[in-house]
């Protein structure tokens, strides 16, 4: 698990807003990967449920970050429809 102290600030709020709300939100740190394959190979003999993490914006610029599991398919060009944004979505980027 990773210390609290060895966070990145944004992380570091991210888990201290986290248990403002009473949810445990443990992590685990491993490298950087950018797509599942990579991940699995990566974990190796890590056990629990993996998920992937996409931040996204629409067409009005609004943010929507979606968490699923790392085998389920993703249709970006209808997305719009189940979370009510305005199409494209775009990725955000650092």
């Amino acid at each position: 698990m990773t210390d609290i102290v060895s966070m990145t600030d944004s992380s570091k709020r991210l888990v201290e807003r986290f248990a403002s709300l009473g949810i445990s939100a443990p992590t685990v740190p491993y490298p950087a990967h950018e797509t599942v394959e990579e991940g699995k190979a990566l974990r190796v003999q890590m056990s629990g449920t993996f998920t992937k993490n996409l931040l996204l914006k629409d067409k009005k610029y609004r943010l929507f970050l979606l968490s699923f599991h790392e085998d389920r398919a993703l249709d970006l060009k209808t997305l719009h429809t189940k979370l009510g944004g305005q199409w494209p979505y775009g990725f955000c980027v650092e």
